[in-house]
């Protein structure tokens, strides 16, 4: 079972304190309709958490998840609180290949994206806490294979997006070292035009896009570096998918995949005057020309 370092991050009193409420294990989704929710009281975050898997996407999304988001961005709880909070939410994405229904991880990652943005606004976590979750989240994204993203009666599963979306918020963080920031682009190339991929439909290379063009912002990322992850995600001649990418679905797949990708990085360097972006589009305008 993963966990953020272990409490000793913090101060063992501090450490203490956040686990009081919980020392028999954290409790199932208690939502029932009717139940009132107090926003001030962080409590209520934990008591969310397992609700993120619920197979309705009322309780799932508009429930559970908006309640852990106005808890954390405007009821922000302490850095032990936090720091609790967010090896619950690790240890429900360490475990979520048993749901069956593919809820839980695309929930639990976009929860762990919020706590995320706290360490970025607050700045509470320690230089290893923040890469131990750039690490997490990084596999997490990399290691997505269920690529459904909404459907009307089951709602938005989108892991892919949502895996994005944490790698998002550790990338705006200035605290983040180059090596997290080659963790990040590393998971972001191998989602770009996976071989198991459909053709992404619901926004996947616009949120793809998101961390690559703030690490770029960010001046983290050497020269040789970028060149090095644009060769990742160039056609692949050994690949047969490129080799006749109008012959195959597969092919047609990677190509609309990669060119959406390409185009949304193009569109972000273009419209900016930061010299950084601007190099981002150029090279960004040469995998376009690239593909077939």
């Amino acid at each position: 079972m993963k966990r953020i370092l272990t409490a000793a991050c913090l101060s063992a009193a501090s450490a203490v304190i956040a686990q009081i409420a919980f020392a028999d294990g954290y409790p199932p989704c208690h939502y029932a309709p009717g139940y009132s929710i107090d926003y001030t009281d962080s409590t209520e975050a934990f008591l969310m958490v397992n609700c993120l898997a619920d197979p309705d996407p009322v309780i799932r999304d508009e429930i559970a998840y908006t309640t852990i988001v106005e808890i954390l961005r405007n009821h922000t709880p302490d850095a032990p609180e936090l720091f609790e909070l967010m090896n619950m939410l690790v240890e429900r994405l360490d475990e979520a290949g048993s749901d069956p229904n593919g809820f839980q991880g695309p929930f639990v990652a976009l929860a762990l994206a919020e706590i995320a943005r706290t360490d970025r606004v607050h700045g509470w976590m320690s230089a290893e806490m923040r890469s131990d979750l750039v690490t997490i989240g990084a596999e997490y994204l990399s290691g997505v294979s269920d690529y459904r993203a909404f459907d009307d009666d089951e709602g938005w599963r989108h892991g892919v997006a949502h895996g994005a979306d944490l790698l998002m918020q550790l990338s705006l963080n200035e605290a983040i070292t180059e090596d997290d920031a080659l963790m990040i682009l590393a998971a972001i190339a191998s989602k770009i035009a996976p071989p198991d991929a459909p053709a992404y439909t619901a926004g996947e290379p616009e949120r793809l896009a998101r961390p690559v063009v703030f690490l770029a912002r960010s001046g983290k990322v050497s020269d040789e570096t970028w060149d090095e992850f644009f060769a990742m995600i160039s056609p692949d001649e050994s690949d047969p998918r490129w080799q006749a990418p109008y012959a195959s679905q597969a092919g047609l797949n990677a190509l609309h995949n990669t060119r959406a990708f390409a185009n949304t990085l193009y569109v972000n360097g273009d419209v900016s005057d930061a010299e950084a972006l601007n190099a981002l589009r150029d090279r960004s305008l040469e995998l376009i020309i690239s593909l077939p």
